[in-house]
């Protein structure tokens, strides 16, 4: 039988009944070791069991150990919001800033980061919205929040409403969006910065003179239309001139992206210290051209105005007359972007206290360019600290 259990049965087996017995008693012997086995295997689990719980709960509290020993526990809290702040408040292209994401992000690291930010009004002072990278959803319970979590603190907004193909469900949403806040906030906005359609700044524009914009110092509307016209589209939306800027007693500061926008838009223009139309930027607006009395009008009403930037239209514009006098008593800084010479606001203003002038001029006319600035100088008797030419001549002129 030895054969048989230590090679392999390739042939019937032919037992003898002491051999069946001997079988039977080795199998019941191995079974009951295995038992055994098992048994201890099972107690040995149960210890397994209970070192490998002894082990986490040791590893808690070494992170825990570790958690009160961390340096950054030890920064005091004044450190670390501004910590927060430097690292979670856009400083450049607030239009398309990740601060709500990044916020929410920051608020879900642990309890002591949250409540360190959720007590820091500086951190909810600003919003930043884009329509194309920021989805809104039909509820803005978390804006309110957030507003609220800036305590005292005015609001800056900047909402970029522009969408690169036109969709009137977003661009709806965007203005429920504006609505909202201001519904329920517009007298702690202090800055308020919107690109989009017409349609989108229509909360803005029919709020009434009395909305209490009283903490309002500065607007930026840049307002864009890739399928249709601005002017068009401007008349239709606003039938009357707007005059909700006009209750704003703080307003100082306004930059609108179309000069034809002078013309809807009544400003408080005796309290504006800064004023750019047209300014040159990354989109490309579609060119309305103004009338220059809709700029001599504000412009001699702008007494205390320090900074003034203007970009004017390359086709269309009949130009600035001499006959024309505008007194800038305060201007110390003026950039304008004409395409002639007749374009140049130079010759019909007086500014005795400039002293940054910034002149950018695309055309062929160099002498009588020459001339204006020559006499806007005498005129102004004023010694100028910064002179920037910018003079390029047109292909084929």
């Amino acid at each position: 039988m030895a054969q048989y259990l230590q090679s392999r049965i390739e042939d019937p087996i032919w037992l003898e009944p002491n051999e069946i017995s001997f079988l039977q008693t080795r199998i019941s012997e191995e079974e009951a070791f295995v038992q055994t086995l098992e048994s201890r295997m099972d107690e040995l689990r149960a210890q397994i069991s209970g070192l490998t719980f002894q082990k986490d709960t040791k590893l808690v509290e070494i992170a825990l150990l570790r958690n009160v020993l961390a340096p950054v526990r030890r920064v005091p809290l004044e450190i670390l919001t501004e910590i927060f702040e430097l690292s979670c408040l856009p400083k450049f292209n607030l239009y398309d800033s990740d601060l709500v994401p990044d916020m929410f992000m920051l608020t879900s690291v642990c309890a002591a980061w949250r409540k360190a930010a959720h007590t820091t009004p500086q951190l909810w002072s600003t919003l930043c919205i884009s329509l194309e990278k920021l989805v809104l959803g039909p509820e803005f319970i978390w804006v309110e929040d957030w507003i609220i979590r800036s305590q005292m603190l005015p609001l800056n907004l900047y909402l970029n409403f522009y969408i690169d193909r036109y969709d009137e469900s977003l661009i709806q949403r965007g203005k429920q969006f504006l609505e909202h806040i201001l519904t329920q906030f517009s007298h702690k906005v202090r800055s308020l910065n919107v690109i989009g359609h017409p349609s989108s700044f229509l909360p803005i524009l029919h709020l009434s003179p009395s909305s209490s914009l009283l903490s309002l110092e500065k607007i930026s509307l840049m307002i864009y239309d890739k399928e249709g016209d601005i002017i068009e589209d401007l008349v239709a939306l606003l039938p009357t001139k707007v005059t909700v800027f006009l209750g704003a007693p703080k307003l100082q500061q306004v930059e609108l992206s179309d000069a034809s926008l002078l013309e809807f838009l009544a400003l408080p223009a005796e309290q504006l210290t800064s004023l750019k139309v047209d300014e040159e930027n990354e989109l490309d607006f579609d060119s309305v051209v103004p009338d220059p009395v809709v700029f001599a009008d504000i412009l001699s009403r702008c007494k205390q105005l320090v900074n003034l930037e203007i970009y004017l239209p390359s086709n269309g514009f009949i130009g600035f007359s001499t006959s024309l006098l505008i007194l800038l008593p305060t201007l110390r800084s003026l950039k304008v972007t004409c395409y002639s010479a007749v374009d140049n606001i130079l010759r019909c203003i007086t500014a005795p206290l400039l002293g940054q002038l910034h002149l950018c001029y695309c055309g062929t006319d160099l002498d009588s360019v020459v001339t204006d600035m020559t006499v806007f100088q005498q005129r102004s008797s004023t010694p100028l600290s910064s002179l920037k030419l910018h003079i390029s001549c047109r292909a084929g002129l």
